[in-house]
């Protein structure tokens, strides 16, 4: 199978082009030099409108390289699932982060720990690789988005997500428990036998740890998707790794009081948002709309998992 996004020459050859070139350069990086890299690394040409269409001429070079990413994850010469990249959708996600936590295309380094603060094993890994650069390059070193993805490829998880059944056995579990206010643990493991995921130290340690139900559930979720590899990418019936984190962040932000539930004030928006919004067959319109039936004033701890199948049903698929 071949699949767009970025493999890790390509990210490599960019960074050299831009990386010794400060947050506050402006066409150091010439035009000619960056069409010099998408011939030879993309087989593009830069005047292709779509690559230049986020290319300002009196932009800084880091803010420039952040919206070339993008174009050449879309456009880009693809490669072989046997090469290590990232695919399209995790380049978008990816950056998406990244810009959120500075608009300028690049991270100092205590924003780099900021980035996926509700995705602990690669808020783990980037806090680490933090510490790191300090030892090596001093407080002030910054991040600029190719080295940014460049980490991501190096420590994202190798599992392909969850399928909408298996986050379906997730919701099935707090339906079964949630009078008892927590995560029943012998039921849980039940679900991660089915997924073929051994409960190992790390697992374990969730366990143990005494959070919220409502926290322990969405590290749960994302813990199975980010070690389920029992599924096939890019089926129709799967949600990938970065779809489960995405759904998770906005219900964390949706949640304004921090009490792991969502009221009817915080999720009236999404709901309104979504309700409008659904796009593709009548299975597609009815599924999304079934999901988001559910937000019904009640305060249910599963709605983040119902937030991430009214996502997965309302998103437009390949």
């Amino acid at each position: 199978m071949m699949s767009t996004g970025l493999n890790g020459v390509q990210l490599k050859r960019l960074h050299e082009l831009f990386e010794n070139h400060s947050t506050t350069t402006t066409n150091a990086v010439n035009q000619e030099q960056i069409a010099q890299v998408v011939k030879s690394c993309f087989e593009l040409k830069w005047e292709d409108t779509k690559i230049m269409s986020g290319y300002n001429i009196g932009d800084p070079d880091s803010v420039n390289l952040y919206y070339l990413l993008h174009a050449l994850a879309e456009k880009g010469k693809k490669s072989s699932d046997k090469v290590k990249k990232l695919t399209f959708s995790d380049v978008s996600f990816y950056l998406e982060e990244f810009e959120e936590c500075n608009k300028f295309g690049y991270l100092k380094l205590q924003q780099l720990s900021k980035v996926f603060s509700n995705w602990k094993t690669v808020n783990d890994a980037l806090n680490a690789k933090s510490e790191e650069l300090r030892t090596e390059k001093g407080d002030d070193y910054v991040i600029i988005a190719t080295e940014f993805l460049l980490f991501m490829m190096d420590i994202k998880p190798a599992g392909h997500g969850l399928t909408i059944a298996q986050i379906e056995m997730f919701d099935s579990l707090y339906e079964a428990y949630k009078t008892s206010g927590s995560v029943d643990r012998v039921a849980c493991e039940k679900v991660f036998e089915v997924f073929s995921i051994t409960v190992n130290d790390e697992l374990e340690l969730l366990f143990k740890s005494h959070q919220p139900a409502g926290i322990l559930l969405m590290d749960l979720i994302i813990l199975a998707a980010e070690r389920n590899t029992a599924v096939e990418e890019n089926k129709l019936s799967v949600l990938s790794l970065c779809d489960v984190v995405s759904a998770i962040n906005d219900f964390v932000k949706m949640d304004r009081n921090n009490d792991c539930v969502l009221s009817s004030n915080e999720y009236e928006n999404y709901v309104y948002e979504s309700d409008t919004g659904f796009t593709g067959s009548a299975e597609t319109v009815e599924k999304a709309g079934h999901y988001l039936s559910k937000f019904n004033g009640k305060v249910n701890l599963n709605n983040v998992i119902i937030l991430i199948n009214v996502d997965w049903w309302s998103s437009p698929k390949n």
